[in-house]
């Protein structure tokens, strides 16, 4: 069962898939055929969900792929990232940097390299593309977070919880500095 579609703001042809049962697929010919990826990924687990998928603002063929295996009692995160339509995977975040499972991932659509995480506890922020991680504390609770989106007129992180709120991180521009 496909959980989460991203096609490219960058190529009408290119369109990311994941599936329940651990497979990340990829188009570059607007649905004519696609290819199964996942094989590059190294340490997840066989069948870890596939919770989010993030094409990449900035590279056509560029993704990010969270996987999610907390029903079977595995709480490590596991955020991968492609440049080149999953030919390669390199892992930006494992337990050293995020505490707890991670749901989805959101890149800033102006510098390339600050990332948002939203995670069973709570937001994390990377400002050089996932080599250094840093818990979100001003402001936002230690609670779900499973849904990000960042407002492209008035540049607001909007962060939707499971259960405490919708927060609104008032203007990132200052972020895109660091």
């Amino acid at each position: 069962t496909i959980l989460t579609i991203a096609p490219s703001a960058l190529s009408q042809d290119v369109v990311w898939v994941g599936t329940d049962d651990g497979r990340v697929q990829v188009t570059s010919a607007g649905g004519g055929q696609w290819y199964d990826v996942t094989g590059g990924m190294g340490r997840v687990p066989d069948s870890t969900w596939v919770a989010h998928i993030e094409a990449s603002k900035f590279r056509v063929g560029g993704a990010f792929a969270v996987f999610d295996d907390h029903r079977r009692g595995n709480w490590e995160p596991y955020i991968y990232r492609t440049d080149d339509y999953g030919d390669d995977w390199d892992r930006i975040a494992d337990a050293d940097d995020i505490d707890g499972f991670v749901h989805t991932l959101e890149q800033d659509p102006h510098a390339e390299n600050l990332l948002f995480a939203g995670t069973e506890f709570g937001l994390y922020v990377t400002f050089n593309g996932g080599d250094d991680w840093l818990k979100w504390t001003h402001g936002i609770p230690s609670v779900p977070v499973r849904s990000l989106v960042i407002h492209p007129r008035d540049h607001d992180l909007v962060i939707g919880t499971h259960g405490r709120a919708i927060y609104v991180l008032d203007d990132i521009r200052p972020l895109r500095e660091l």
